[in-house]
């Protein structure tokens, strides 16, 4: 069975998008329920609430890296093409 580069690149970016948005999330419930356990102050959901907006920043700038990298292919290819 045959896999062309491009099936194996889109796997792998929606590999990292998920986990760019998991791995905040996760750690900062985590560090949230342990201070309250701990300390007994209520900081779980500040800390799931930042967990997210940590996330969402993270899928920000790899989409925004994504684009610029297929901005400039394409660039290359026009350029190219006028030659």
């Amino acid at each position: 069975m045959k896999v062309n580069k491009s099936e194996y690149r889109a796997f792998a970016l929606v590999s990292q998008f998920s986990m760019s948005i998991l791995i905040p999330l996760i750690i900062c419930t985590l560090l949230g329920s342990f201070l309250e356990e701990k300390y007994k102050i209520p900081v779980a959901l500040p800390c799931i609430i930042l967990g997210m907006l940590a996330g969402g920043r993270n899928a920000y700038i790899l989409i925004k890296h994504i684009s610029d990298d297929m901005g400039g292919k394409k660039e290359k290819k026009d350029d190219e093409e006028s030659k």
